[in-house]
């Protein structure tokens, strides 16, 4: 033994594998066997996934719906639905903000086609259960489709809610809006399949022009007293159209033309970018806020009184911009046009003249007197039974401006139209005259 060599002591190449055969023999041998489970291919769980995907639909459409009833409670834009979906997507990310759609037409035909039916079924179910006598309301203008729509509202006693209560049935589109036509469609809408109302509960008709729907009211009116029924009350036109057709009629003996002058002030500025910046610079010059001037709607006379408060305020600022600034421009400028502006012209006219002042000033006055009663007569609640005592109150405040306590006295109604208004003896004296 002591003679092998180094070489001969090494093991062979073989000796470490017989190890590791011998190692793994003895391996498999002492650990326990594990019982073989036959495997299958995966099934897809078919019905699980359906339910997951009406799940999904279930959520959308309630999505939807709890969506389109917060805009018509909001009164949000129908276009601020249009980045609905792409808003969702990033915010809520999965499978309903996925698939969810909404958009302006959508949800227009949602609330049109889709709620207001429900509710319009509803409110004249109501009706006709409670057997609450309804006034039916009117109201017809022009719309963006230059087509005549007729909007039709319903006051009634609601015993669900305690109250009365004022709600929209229909809209009735026109070509032509004659009398004829409106009273026709009306009475088709009473009686429409689904949505009748009995015309026996109708009692009254409510609108807004005292002289056009005289024969609206009268075709109905005919129209049920054939049939057996009662008829409805007298008309009685809207007291607010009254009193401003009144105020229209009083601007035509003195305020017209501060009246002209407030609309020619508001369109020579509209367009032009370049005369309000030289009026802004005038304003800011002279210590004033910089402001451009109301545009007075003339369907709405009383609505003059706010666009002569804003020329008030800016009259200083008038008087140098269109006397001194424009002149001094044309001159450095050569400008010629403005002398030939029949608008401008105009202006410069009034502005020269110091009875335009008095009229601004006596109409900017008036507020006092017309705004607490048109303010009043606003209210959603039933005013009826005051509208007497608050016309003879109007009238009378009116009195007292010029006619002596003694004549006005504590007359109302009728009373007051018998005063004679003429008589210099029933005049205060010019020193006592509010204006």
């Amino acid at each position: 033994m002591a003679s092998l060599t180094k070489e001969s002591r090494r093991p062979h190449k073989g000796y470490y594998k017989q190890l590791e055969n011998i190692s793994s023999v003895i391996m498999y041998e002492t650990k326990p066997k594990r019982p073989k489970i036959k495997t299958y291919p995966k099934k897809f769980d078919v019905e699980r996934i359906i339910s997951r995907k009406m799940q999904n639909k279930i959520i959308r459409i309630g999505a939807t719906n709890l969506l389109r009833v917060t805009i018509a409670q909001s009164n949000y834009s129908y276009s601020s639905c249009d980045a609905t979906p792409a808003l969702f997507k990033r915010i809520f990310p999965g499978d309903v903000a996925e698939h969810f759609s909404m958009s302006k037409s959508k949800v227009s035909y949602l609330l049109s086609d889709g709620l207001g039916p429900h509710f319009r079924r509803e409110m004249c179910a109501s009706i006709c259960e409670t057997k609450s006598v309804f006034t039916l309301q009117y109201d017809e203008t022009a719309n963006t489709q230059n087509r005549k729509q007729c909007d039709l509202l319903l006051r009634y006693w609601s015993e669900a809610a305690g109250e009365i209560r004022v709600q929209f049935l229909k809209a009735l589109m026109f070509g032509h809006a004659k009398g004829k036509d409106v009273s026709l469609a009306i009475l088709e809408t009473l009686q429409e399949e689904g949505y009748q109302l009995p015309l026996a509960q109708l009692i009254s008709l409510g609108s807004d022009g005292p002289n056009v729907n005289k024969t609206i009211w009268n075709l109905i009116n005919e129209h049920m007293k054939t049939n057996g029924l009662h008829g409805i009350l007298p008309f009685i036109p809207c007291n607010l159209h009254i009193v401003h057709n009144a105020f229209r009629q009083g601007l035509n003996i003195f305020g017209e033309q501060a009246e002209q002058l407030v609309l020619d002030l508001f369109f020579f500025l509209k367009a032009s970018p370049c005369r309000k910046e030289d009026f802004f610079e005038t304003q800011l010059g002279l210590g004033l806020d910089s402001g451009l001037f109301i545009k007075h709607v003339q369907s709405r006379w009383l609505m003059l009184i706010p666009a002569v408060k804003r020329v008030l305020i800016c009259w200083d600022a008038v008087e140098k911009y269109f006397l001194i600034e424009l002149p001094r421009i044309m001159a450095k400028e050569k400008e010629a046009s403005l002398k030939n502006n029949e608008r401008y012209k105009r202006i410069c006219q009034k502005i020269k003249n110091p009875e335009i002042f008095v009229q601004l000033h006596f109409l900017q006055n008036l507020e006092s007197v017309f705004h607490p009663f048109l303010a009043f007569f606003q209210k959603e609640e039933p005013l009826i039974h005051i509208l007497y005592h608050k016309l003879s109150e109007l009238l009378r405040t009116i009195m007292f401006r010029f006619l002596k306590p003694g004549v006005v006295g504590e007359n109302t109604g009728k009373n007051l139209k018998a005063v004679e208004l003429s008589k210099p003896e029933n005049q205060l004296s010019d020193q006592l005259i509010e204006v």
